[in-house]
């Protein structure tokens, strides 16, 4: 949930490629997927965001933008209830 609520603030997201993440970050829209244990490509990732503001500012708005539309209040109640009506 950390990662939707980043994206909600408006911050870029690097992670991993573990997971469901792969699904929700594509790399240059919303954030920057990594390798597991792969140290230059997270130090590469993390010194484009800092060195980047235009970048960091565009990548952090798409994101933010992704959540909303993804995970909106009404497609998420949808969501539940059809998990939970089984």
């Amino acid at each position: 949930m950390f990662i939707l609520e980043a994206m909600g603030f408006s911050l870029p997201i690097i992670s991993t490629r573990v997971g469901n993440i792969p699904e929700h970050i594509s790399n240059s829209e919303a954030g920057v997927l990594v390798d597991v244990a792969n140290i230059h490509q997270l130090t590469d990732a993390m010194q484009k965001f800092a060195s980047d503001s235009d970048y960091r500012i565009a990548s952090g708005s798409l994101a933010q933008k992704y959540a909303k539309k993804t995970f909106d209040q009404e497609k998420m109640l949808a969501c539940y209830d059809h998990i939970y009506s089984f």
